[in-house]
């Protein structure tokens, strides 16, 4: 998957759900009118225009080096088990109201963004035991032999 199809999967999965919808049902409002939520398709044109802006800032955060090492990151202090400098970006950027202290921490689990963090940490992890236990033989491609 691209980081652009995750992106858009974890704000798609916020808007059905109702979450961080501020400037998106702003947005929605104006590209096709107040009653947006009967008139559009989730999957549809309308909708993916008005994600977009999202979309592409959370697309950053996933691809950009410095903000995916603080995803990745894990250390104590960590609020919802994120970076404070990353959380202080996805509010700046992305969505407002994002993991704020008071919320729920067992609703909080099931958010596709921390999901998704969780599930990068997890590969990260795997990838580097891998190379860990590598051999000269297999060192990034199982089964390649080196010459």
């Amino acid at each position: 998957m691209t980081a652009f199809h995750d992106a858009d999967y974890i704000f798609s999965s916020w808007t059905r759900e109702g979450r961080h919808q501020e400037r998106f049902g702003k947005r929605m409002a104006t590209l096709a009118g107040q009653d947006w939520k009967l008139t559009t398709n989730q999957h549809g044109p309308a909708q993916a225009a008005g994600r977009y802006p999202e979309v592409v800032a959370l697309t950053r955060l996933l691809v950009m080096p410095v903000w995916r090492a603080l995803a990745l990151s894990r250390r104590p202090g960590m609020i919802f088990s994120v970076e404070p400098a990353l959380l202080a970006e996805i509010r700046r950027t992305v969505a407002r109201d994002y993991a704020r202290p008071g919320q729920n921490w067992s609703a909080f689990r099931s958010d596709a963004l921390y999901l998704w963090i969780e599930n990068e940490r997890k590969n990260a992890a795997m990838i580097l035991r891998q190379a860990k236990t590598a051999t000269k033989k297999d060192a990034w491609f199982p089964g390649l032999a080196i010459s």
